[in-house]
């Protein structure tokens, strides 16, 4: 591309990346990713969600947290889709004080939960035997004016 005289923008470099890490290849995504970034191509938040979810599917959690830092230290901020992407993966993990904490880290940073963050907190609770626990945290999203639809509903009332 560059060869030819065309410069790479940002929709270039986070769909490159995307589709190494949609196919388990997130280690190369990544290089891929610094390979972009050394030559001073455009990373915006797209490029960074891109690795970090690829990492956050294959489960290589400490990686994902480092390209976490590594953008907030870039002065990047993270948005609602890669807190989901780690939350998510924490939740899979039965690592709930960690999606805890990145789900308080979010919200203090003034990014908006949504269903799909809730979930997969109140899933992973359930999961693990904690269902008290998972209504009074139901309770407090409530509260806290999160949208709560049927389904979260559903979801306490069959566990």
């Amino acid at each position: 591309m560059v060869e030819v005289g065309v410069d790479p923008n940002a929709l270039t470099c986070s769909t490159y990346i995307e589709g190494l890490c949609s196919y388990k290849s997130s280690d190369s995504g990544y290089e891929a990713f610094r390979a972009f970034r050394a030559a001073k191509w455009p990373i915006d938040t797209f490029v960074y969600t891109a690795v970090i979810r690829g990492f956050c599917n294959e489960m290589k959690l400490k990686e994902a947290v480092e390209v976490l830092f590594d953008m907030v230290n870039e002065g990047v901020a993270p948005d609602v889709y890669i807190y989901g992407a780690l939350i998510h993966a924490y939740c899979k993990a039965r690592n709930l004080l960690q999606a805890l904490a990145l789900h308080k880290d979010m919200v203090s940073n003034g990014i908006k939960t949504n269903c799909v963050i809730v979930s997969s907190i109140l899933q992973c609770m359930c999961e693990m035997g904690m269902v008290s626990e998972a209504l009074d945290q139901f309770k407090e999203f409530r509260d806290s004016g999160i949208f709560l639809d049927k389904v979260l509903w559903w979801m306490l009332f069959v566990n």
